[in-house]
């Protein structure tokens, strides 16, 4: 075995589901934004256009990442502290 083969182990069930889910989700996703990108031959496109296409699109992978890490990390807490180093929690009006 070489160090770039892993030896198979039994995956955790969740982790299989995920996995089965995840995977062709992404790569369906990898093909819509392709075939978007070939619209450019069109050419009957504003920047105002790619601004929003790009704005909608990030704000959908960003939110995906927020719900993903949120479930890694749980909820995030926003703290600052005073120049005493004293936690001061802002979240709370």
């Amino acid at each position: 075995m070489d160090a770039t083969t892993q030896p198979k182990t039994a995956m955790d069930p969740d982790r299989e589901k995920f996995v089965a889910a995840v995977q062709p989700r992404v790569n369906k996703a990898i093909k819509a934004i392709r075939l978007i990108g070939k619209l450019d031959a069109r050419g009957s496109y504003t920047s105002r256009d790619i601004e929003n296409i790009f704005d909608a699109l990030g704000g959908e992978i960003s939110a995906m990442s927020d719900r993903l890490m949120k479930g890694i990390d749980g909820a995030p807490d926003f703290r600052l502290y005073d120049g005493a180093g004293d936690e001061t929690d802002y979240t709370r009006g």
